[in-house]
């Protein structure tokens, strides 16, 4: 992982981007995650007071609610509306709590995160976002409707379809802008390697997610497979695309009780999931490296 995979020598390395500007102080970083852990708990606490209000109104004693915050169950539906504020919310608060942790500090932009460019190329985001329904969208619907389809009553209230509509994507990215944006950066730039950031944010991707055997080998791929576009694209577009629509594409599936074969087969599942990131990546790539070499 160094010079030799940055196709496009015009823009900086994203990894070690940080350093860069005149503000960066190696501490700063530590300071702007204090005050996210901050912030994050106060928003954390905040979500729930909602969650209970939200289930309450739904019909749901705030006693099932408290203990599905604390504890979690086999028997709650997550597929209503406190059932995505519970699942996807604390993730999502992540990306509020990082940016105005970024903007006290004043550190570095906080766009800086989003690429070396210094800003989110929305064109960008939505190409990487239609390669991924062809690469992981389609494959997964149609191999779990060919394989079963839908198996029960569909899990899904209106009201909870449409906050995992709005929740889900900001969840993925808010943890492309930690892991990829904050952890990676932040290695990269105190070791001056882009390489010790890359696997940072693997290990710490991984230490994020209580998965076992097959999901940790899920989890490690995955977490490389968005750092080397991360990296190869100079941004964060092309990981939040793919984190995505894999997100997205297995919590309908579940929701509609459409039925996931993947749950069945863990060797299955496991080459599946891997096999789909790989090729991603390597497309990535492709257009990258192509797209360099026209332009030279």
């Amino acid at each position: 992982m160094g010079s030799e995979m940055t196709y496009d020598n015009k823009e900086p390395d994203y990894i070690t981007y940080p350093r860069s500007f005149d503000s960066y102080r190696w501490y700063k970083p530590l300071i702007v995650l204090v005050l996210f852990l901050i912030f994050w708990f106060i928003f954390k606490f905040l979500k729930d007071v909602v969650t209970l209000i939200v289930g309450r109104l739904s019909g749901i004693s705030s006693d099932v609610v408290t203990n599905e915050i604390l504890v979690g169950s086999d028997t709650y539906n997550n597929f209503c509306a406190s059932g995505a504020l519970i699942v996807l919310g604390t993730q999502a608060l992540m990306l509020p709590a990082l940016f105005i942790a970024t903007k006290i500090v004043k550190d570095r932009p906080f766009s800086s995160y989003s690429s070396t460019n210094d800003k989110w190329d929305w064109k960008k985001f939505l190409k990487f976002t239609l390669i991924s329904v062809v690469i992981c969208a389609l494959p997964l619907i149609l191999s779990n409707v060919i394989g079963g389809g839908i198996t029960a009553p569909i899990q899904f209230t209106t009201a909870g379809f449409i906050l995992y509509t709005i929740l889900v994507p900001i969840q993925c990215i808010s943890e492309e802008y930690l892991f990829r944006g904050y952890v990676m950066q932040t290695f990269g730039s105190w070791f001056k390697l882009p390489l010790i950031g890359f696997i940072a944010q693997i290990i710490i991707f991984r230490l994020a997610h209580d998965y076992d055997l097959s999901g940790t080998i899920q989890v490690i791929v995955v977490s490389m497979c968005f750092g080397i576009v991360t990296y190869v694209t100079h941004g964060l577009e092309a990981s939040s695309a793919m984190h995505m629509i894999n997100n997205m594409t297995n919590l309908y599936l579940d929701g509609f009780c459409i039925e996931n074969s993947l749950t069945y087969n863990v060797v299955f599942g496991t080459v599946i999931v891997c096999a789909i990131n790989i090729v991603y990546t390597i497309i990535v790539v492709y257009m990258v490296r192509k797209k360099s070499l026209t332009t030279e």
